[in-house]
């Protein structure tokens, strides 16, 4: 499947849904009426990498990325335990070198940053 054929599959598949892209993603929300400026967010895909989001690799043929949101508690009861998810610490002072992925540890943050 493509993303060409996903999204117009959700937009006929459940009413109320509207399409809006930005980032560099295609988005669909559900928005009856648009009675909000976006509405809630059902899901996105994204096929090429953004100037923060390289990781994935998605500048490849045919490969994309699809999000979906779902509750806490439906995803583990779907697929298990939530897969550990890196946090990301800004550059502090504007040292692009303080960057760092975290685990969540504010604590090693101060002390990777020198902050602490």
């Amino acid at each position: 499947m493509t993303v060409d054929e996903i999204i117009p599959g959700v937009l006929s598949a459940y009413a109320g849904t509207v399409l809006d892209s930005n980032w560099g993603e295609r988005g669909i929300f559900y928005n009856p009426g648009r009675a909000l400026p976006k509405g809630i967010y059902l899901m996105t895909c994204k096929g090429s990498n953004g100037p923060h989001d390289k990781a994935s690799d998605l500048d490849r043929d045919g490969v994309f990325r699809l999000n979906i949101g779902i509750f806490k508690r439906s995803y583990q009861r779907r697929f298990g335990a939530l897969p550990f998810r890196p946090r990301f610490c800004p550059p502090r002072r504007g040292d692009a070198s303080s960057r760092v992925w975290l685990d969540g540890l504010d604590m090693r943050a101060q002390s990777i940053t020198g902050d602490a």
